[in-house]
């Protein structure tokens, strides 16, 4: 059986019986395999200690060590008392450990932060170096996993700061959330998955410290450094912004190197030679000081993953370049551009803001004549309507009103149907003074259905590249990416995190079918006829 099948095997067995409390498992698991140490924050009575008993399961032959701290708590109480023998025959200070933390293979510490500092000095040692200094020789402890808990974190100001840091993984537990499974735990008769697994699961002290060796061989790509680089660059923008410096997040150099540790140790146990992105999502439980921090600090790991996640080594400008070149045929064999001349009346600007159109000949007590434009646009055919018209100085050219309309023919050109360009003024007839205009005109054609057929066998190929590119992604993500969705330690919830890249690759091949449809669809549904712009204007 390979390691990750063992582990997977292990980790059912330890989580029979438990309910919404797997996580912390595999956690405490992964981090006694890593040779780390794990806090646990929750009330009392949410299974805390559950999680070190299931622990001792996992090691054969293991001892366990368990005890709740108080403020009397003394260090014969947890490192063994002093031998009288020793200090009366050898004049020796030293301690009967056996069956005490120094012995033990998994400890299980409650409420650590109300020992005395004599018991929290001697911890950093066995935490860190896993040693204890026991009179004049320093003993290296077989302990494999600690485990603290409290229902608080650590005061701060009262030098509980090295010993906080020593906790590498630190997780929070909270009470059952889903109703099914709470009814399941209160009406358990008798806790499953209380005897210890089959023997060929455990792992035994000589394993233990192979696997030690192999862990240290796992590697660690650029990819994941660059990851790492980048939370600490969210990490120093956090800190920037806040007030209290006591709110700030702090992650020492140590804590950095153990994090790797931990991370390589998850690749090993799932079968890998190299830690990917998905272990990544073990930092998370790394960083925290208080929980107000965890939606935060969870949100940096998840930025940085998302930012550095898997690609695939898939180029779309040819097949971009493909289209771009039909489209440009389309218009060629579709479009015939010129330029012709045509008058249109011409807007003049009198005062007031008066915007006309001049009258040709049109002289009344001496003064030219102007219409407004709005005026001018708003006249019927061939039915008068009362309107004011202007003097050159945009004021109002009498008294009186004039009654005007299109006339009945056309003297400059028309639009839409529209006379444009005279006007039959208290019946006689006037033409505006016009300008002329040049128009680039655009007459469109149907193609020739031997180059529509041609188009379509391009666009046929192109679709069928685009097909082959979503298979490419599709398999990679079964074939290259299958350890994403089936990593021990991390929910697959996070997977799609490290397949941002993969999705946005997908979309734009999403983008260029539907713009090869719309492609096709202009060609298909070409409306022979003229259209016309403005590119300039002589007077």
């Amino acid at each position: 059986m390979n390691i990750r099948d063992r582990i997977e095997a292990l980790l059912s067995h330890l989580n029979r019986g438990v309910y919404e409390r797997e996580p912390a498992i595999q956690l405490a698991l992964l981090t006694a395999i890593a040779g780390e140490s794990i806090f646990m924050l929750g009330a009392p009575g949410v299974a805390k200690s559950l999680v070190a008993r299931r622990l001792k399961l996992a090691f054969k032959d293991a001892r366990a060590f368990e005890y709740l701290m108080s403020r009397f708590s003394t260090p014969d109480e947890i490192f063994g008392p002093v031998s009288i023998s020793k200090l009366k025959n050898e004049d020796k200070y030293e301690r009967i450990i056996s069956g005490y933390l120094p012995a033990a293979d998994v400890v299980f510490l409650d409420e650590i932060w109300k020992a005395g500092p004599s018991i929290q000095n001697a911890l950093l040692t066995v935490l860190n170096e896993k040693i204890y200094r026991n009179g004049d020789r320093e003993e290296r402890v077989p302990i494999k996993g600690i485990i603290s808990a409290s229902n608080e974190l650590p005061s701060r100001g009262e030098g509980l700061e090295a010993l906080w840091d020593r906790f590498l993984v630190r997780i929070l537990v909270e009470g059952i959330q889903e109703p099914g499974h709470f009814e399941d735990m209160i009406c358990m008769v008798q806790e499953a998955g209380s005897v210890g697994p089959d023997p060929s699961l455990q792992i035994s002290a000589e394993e233990y410290a192979e696997y030690s060796t192999l862990i240290d061989m796992v590697s660690v790509g650029a990819d994941i450094l660059q990851i790492i680089h980048t939370i600490r660059c969210y990490i120093q923008r956090y800190n920037e912004k806040q007030e209290d410096p006591s709110r700030e997040l702090y992650i020492s150099d140590r804590r950095w190197r153990k994090i790797i540790r931990l991370l390589r140790t998850s690749a090993y146990l799932n079968g890998r030679d190299a830690v990917d992105l998905m272990d990544c999502f073990l930092m998370q439980y790394c960083m925290w000081d208080e929980p107000s921090q965890i939606s935060q600090t969870r949100q940096f790991v998840i930025d940085a993953i998302s930012q550095n996640g898997y690609k695939l080594d898939l180029s779309l400008e040819d097949i971009k370049e493909s289209i771009k070149e039909v489209r440009q045929e389309v218009i060629q064999e579709t479009r015939t551009k010129t330029t012709i001349s045509v008058e249109e009346p011409e807007l003049v600007h009198l005062g007031g803001g008066v915007n006309a159109y001049k009258i040709k000949d049109f002289f009344k007590f001496g003064q030219e004549g102007y219409i407004r434009k709005e005026d001018y646009d708003s006249l019927p055919d061939g039915r008068a309507k009362s309107l004011t018209l202007y003097n050159s100085h945009g004021e109002p050219l009498n008294t009186s009103s004039y009654y005007a309309y299109r006339a009945s023919f056309s003297c400059v050109r028309q639009d839409n149907g529209k006379n444009i360009g005279c006007l039959n003024i208290d019946g006689n007839v006037y033409e505006l003074e016009t300008k002329t205009i040049e128009r680039k005109q655009t007459v469109i054609k149907r193609p020739h259905r031997a180059i529509v057929d041609n188009w379509d066998k391009v666009c046929a190929e192109i679709q069928g590249k685009l097909k082959q590119a979503q298979e490419q992604i599709d398999n990679y993500r079964l074939r290259d990416l299958y350890h994403v969705r089936t990593n021990l330690f991390v929910s697959p919830d996070f997977a799609p995190y490290v397949e941002t890249r993969l999705d946005q690759l997908k979309k734009e091949i999403g983008r260029l079918e539907v713009e090869v449809k719309r492609l096709q669809y202009s060609y298909y549904n070409i409306k022979p006829g003229t259209v016309s712009s403005i590119i300039g204007h002589q007077g």
